[in-house]
């Protein structure tokens, strides 16, 4: 978050992607745990990117599938 804070003060909005885990996709709250730190930040969700390199395990997990559908609701890249 820091780092997009530091680059939206310069005027300059790049978007950053991050790994995580089926376990965060899982986690109940992670979406909106996520999202509340990007609006603290004064910061746009389409400016993060979420990938996760586990595609098999979050196809077989519903929970995971829940948690990715709810990033993407929020407007989180995928």
């Amino acid at each position: 978050m820091d780092r997009l804070r530091r680059l939206r003060n310069n005027c300059i909005q790049l978007p950053l992607t991050v790994n995580v885990s089926v376990r965060d996709f899982s986690r109940e709250g992670f979406a909106a745990a996520l999202e509340n730190k990007m609006l603290k930040a004064r910061l746009p969700t389409s400016l993060l990117g979420i990938e996760c390199l586990e595609t098999e395990r979050i196809i077989e997990s519903p929970m995971a599938l829940r948690g990715l559908e709810m990033l993407k609701q929020r407007g989180f890249g995928i």
